[in-house]
């Protein structure tokens, strides 16, 4: 541990105390989280509206409340190398400019089809925002305050799934059109996070291990830290050699495939269980003889607890 103009530094490079420019990064990429949370949540309340104004099927139905999952698959796989290729800060970006635009657009679908479409480029777009955003704050985070951070960004995403209760409760029963009224006001908001997003600074450590360390130091400088960690050149070779061999197979390899495997096992559980309750309550209480309104009304008392 080290003490220089005021900032407490550890081993790891990154400073022990959070300071106003941490903060500020902090709260601009957790909000992805929280339009997270509303984008992909509010299709629960509109599917039960979706139903009858299209005239579809159980199965149809079932179809589009997955499109947006299937999407996020996509981009939860692309983003990860996307990532390493281009930069954090690329990614999120534009995984929320995706999911924002084609949230909105969303709202002018003239029938399941086109819907369907629209909802599995924003789960595209949610899934590779939510795989970005946390190595982002990880890299960036002092190291006491990392887990804490971490651990709220991830709870906004279930704020958004409130406010998407709220809007849907309140803007879809106003009027036949309350659906579409109700996707804009879920993704506008969103525009003005992606403009604020253009002022983060990218990572340092992805700057440090593609060999821009000028542009790395800097960065380091406005967060705290006056010398460069000493895991550059160490990370550029690990990174060089993983880009040569192929880093899936050797996450299934000893000593790591029974690791890989307890955390594919236990966080598909997780995604089927979370997202399975979130999208199809409302469609649920609907087909068990509850109007839209009430349905509504125990979704979002649901979402707050």
């Amino acid at each position: 541990m080290r003490e220089g103009q005021g900032i407490v530094t550890v081993s790891g490079g990154l400073p022990e105390r959070l300071q106003k420019i941490h903060m500020k990064i902090w709260i601009v990429a957790t909000l992805g989280f929280l339009f997270e949370g509303l984008d992909l949540t509010i299709v629960g309340g509109i599917l039960a509206v979706l139903t009858r104004q299209f005239h579809m099927s159980s199965a149809t139905t079932g179809l589009l409340g997955s499109t947006a999952l299937a999407g996020y698959v996509v981009g939860v796989a692309l983003a990860g190398w996307l990532g390493d290729k281009y930069g954090r800060k690329f990614v999120m970006q534009y995984t929320l400019l995706t999911f924002t635009i084609s949230s909105v657009v969303a709202a002018i679908s003239w029938n399941s089809v086109s819907f369907g479409v629209l909802r599995f480029i924003t789960g595209i777009g949610v899934g590779g925002e939510s795989a970005i955003v946390t190595p982002y704050l990880a890299e960036l985070m002092p190291i006491r305050f990392r887990g804490r951070l971490l651990g709220i960004s991830d709870a906004f995403f279930t704020v958004g799934a409130i406010i998407a209760s709220l809007i849907n409760l309140v803007v879809i029963p106003a009027s036949i059109n309350g659906w579409r009224i109700a996707l804009v006001i879920a993704g506008i908001p969103a525009l003005y996070v992606w403009v604020i997003r253009k002022g983060l600074p990218e990572s340092p450590r992805w700057l440090a291990i593609h060999n821009k360390t000028s542009a790395a130091k800097e960065i380091y400088e406005r967060i705290g830290v006056h010398d460069m960690p000493p895991f550059s050149k160490m990370s550029t070779s690990n990174f060089q050699r993983s880009a040569r061999t192929n880093s899936l197979a050797e996450i299934w390899s000893k000593p790591l495939a029974g690791k890989t495997a307890l955390l594919w096992i236990t966080w598909f559980f997780i995604e089927l269980v979370y997202y399975g309750f979130l999208i199809w309550i409302p469609s649920l209480l609907i087909k068990h003889g509850l109007t839209i309104v009430k349905s509504l009304e125990y979704s979002f008392l649901m979402n707050i607890a």
